[in-house]
């Protein structure tokens, strides 16, 4: 399992990245692309706004406190 503690992946494309079980905290995500298999990926205090997004995979991820692309903040 990946960990990426308190990274500046400001419009960063994770368009082809394996992103499963990998575990984001503290992470600047703003403007970025996303669109990758994130099952049981972690995002806790992750900021999105202005990120694409989509999601995919066998289970869901987990986000806890982060700021989604629309700036609504989900706890």
């Amino acid at each position: 399992m990946e960990s990426i503690i308190n990274c500046d992946l400001r419009r960063a494309r994770l368009d082809c990245c394996y992103l499963k079980n990998a575990r984001f905290l503290y992470t600047d995500m703003r403007g970025a692309t996303i669109h990758a298999d994130t099952t049981c990926t972690s995002f806790i205090e992750v900021n999105f706004q202005g990120a694409e997004l989509s999601f995919s995979g066998e289970s869901d991820c987990f986000l806890h406190n982060v700021i989604l692309e629309d700036r609504s903040f989900l706890q």
